[in-house]
C-alpha cells in the first residue's frame, strides 16, 4: 500500500506499507528539512530535543519502547534539507515471536465472567492454569459484586443467556459497563438472548458460542488482542448530552481521548488546531475545551485569547478551556491563566485525571 499526503506546499509525506517473509514493514518518509548525521543517534534518547519549543522530547523513544515491546524495530534516515525516513518492522501475526509474546501477556490479563455457571465457565477455569490468566466469576444479579470487580479486568464476558427476559438487570448492568472502557464480550448460544436490547454505548462484541473456533477458551482469548471499534458518537441533540471540544494535533491521543469520552456519555468534536477549533466554535455550542498548547497554524495560547477577547466567540468567553501539556514550567502556567486558560493536564493523562478534571469544571 502506498499513500502520499500533500500536508502545505513543498511539504509531503509519504507512507508505505508492506509485507515480506518475516515482517510488516512500514515506511513514513517527508519532504521536510531533514536531520543533520550529528543528531540521528540521538532523536531515540529520553528528553533529546532539537528546534521545537516547549517539546519534552518523550515522542520518538515512547514509539521506539512500544516497538520495540511488540518484537519490532524502528531506524532513521535522513538528508539534511531533503527528507527524512522512519521504517519500522514488525512481527507478522502467525510468528514465533508473536504467540510468545500473547502468551507472556495473557499471565498478567485478568478475565471477568458475569452468568451463570455452566460447562463453557468450567472450561475458562480450567483452561486459566495452563493460558495463566486470572479468571473469576459472578452472579448476573449481584450488580454489588459486579462494581467490585468491574474496573479490575482486561475483559468481561458477559452470558446473555443468563438473563434470559430478565432486560431490567441487564439494563442495570450496561449502565454500569457503558461507564469503562474495558472491552465487552457478549455471550449466547440461545436465539432468544438476541431479543435482550443493548447498549451502544458499550464497547462491546456479539459472540455466539457455538461459532467459536478451535474451541471456546482459546476462541475468547484472542479478542484480548483484538480491537473492538465499536464507537457511537450521543447526539448533540440531546438535552442530557455535555459537548467537549478535543483540540490536538496529536491524532492518536487525540482519538484515544475521544473514545474515552465518549464511552462516558460526552459529545466530542475533534480539531487539530486552533484555526479548526474557531471553525468549531462558529456553529457548535461546547460545554469545555481540552486544548494542546504546542499546534500548528494556531497554537492552544493565542487560540484561547481568541476565545476569551473576541466578541465573534463571546457566547464561549466563559467556557472551561482545559491545557493538554507534556511539560509546563512556572512561567507558562502563568501565560495559561493570562490566556484564560483555567487549568491543565499534563500527557499523557491516565483516564482518572482526565475524568477528575472535567468533573472539576462541569459538575
Amino acid at each position: 500500500m502506498h499513500f502520499i499526503i500533500k500536508v502545505r506546499k513543498n511539504f509531503n509525506i509519504e507512507i508505505n506499507i508492506d509485507i515480506n517473509k518475516l515482517h510488516n514493514v512500514i515506511k513514513v518518509k517527508d519532504t521536510g528539512i531533514g536531520i543533520a548525521k550529528s543528531n540521528i543517534s540521538s532523536i531515540f534518547d529520553e528528553f533529546y530535543t532539537h528546534g521545537k519549543k516547549n517539546s519534552s522530547g518523550l515522542g520518538l523513544p515512547f514509539c521506539q519502547k512500544v516497538i520495540t515491546a511488540f518484537g519490532g524495530s524502528i531506524c532513521c534516515q535522513s538528508q539534511q534539507g531533503e527528507w527524512t525516513e522512519f521504517t519500522i518492522l514488525l512481527p507478522k501475526i502467525d510468528s514465533k515471536s508473536t504467540n510468545k509474546l500473547k502468551y507472556e501477556l495473557l499471565a498478567q490479563k485478568r478475565l471477568l465472567y458475569i452468568g451463570d455457571n455452566n460447562q463453557d465457565v468450567f472450561e475458562l477455569q480450567k483452561n486459566s492454569f495452563s493460558f495463566g490468566y486470572h479468571f473469576l466469576t459472578v452472579s448476573p444479579f449481584r450488580l454489588v459484586d459486579i462494581d467490585q470487580h468491574l474496573n479490575q479486568a482486561d475483559m468481561i464476558l458477559v452470558n446473555l443467556d443468563s438473563y434470559g427476559e430478565h432486560n431490567y438487570y441487564m439494563t442495570k448492568l450496561q449502565h454500569k459497563l457503558a461507564l469503562s472502557t474495558t472491552k465487552v464480550l457478549y455471550l449466547y448460544r440461545e436465539e432468544k438472548a438476541l431479543h435482550l436490547i443493548l447498549n451502544p454505548k458499550v464497547n462491546y462484541k456479539l459472540v455466539n458460542l457455538d461459532k467459536l473456533k478451535p474451541g471456546v477458551t482459546e476462541g475468547i482469548c484472542r479478542y484480548f488482542f483484538t480491537h473492538f471499534n465499536q464507537e457511537t458518537v450521543p447526539s448533540p441533540n440531546s438535552l442530557e448530552t455535555q459537548s467537549i471540544l478535543l483540540v490536538d494535533d496529536n491524532t492518536s491521543l487525540r482519538m484515544y481521548t475521544g473514545i474515552l469520552l465518549q464511552r462516558s456519555g460526552y459529545h466530542v468534536i475533534h480539531a487539530e488546531n486552533g484555526l479548526k477549533a474557531l471553525q468549531h466554535l462558529d456553529t457548535h455550542n461546547v460545554d469545555l475545551i481540552m486544548m494542546d498548547l504546542e499546534m500548528p497554524l494556531m497554537g492552544g495560547l493565542e487560540t484561547a485569547k481568541q476565545i476569551r477577547g473576541n466578541d465573534q466567540y463571546k457566547n464561549h468567553h466563559h467556557t472551561p478551556i482545559i491545557c493538554f501539556s507534556a511539560s509546563l514550567n512556572t512561567e507558562q502556567q502563568q501565560e495559561l491563566k493570562a490566556a484564560g486558560m483555567n487549568g491543565f493536564i499534563f500527557k499523557p493523562a491516565t483516564k482518572d485525571q482526565i475524568f477528575e478534571t472535567i468533573d472539576r469544571y462541569l459538575n
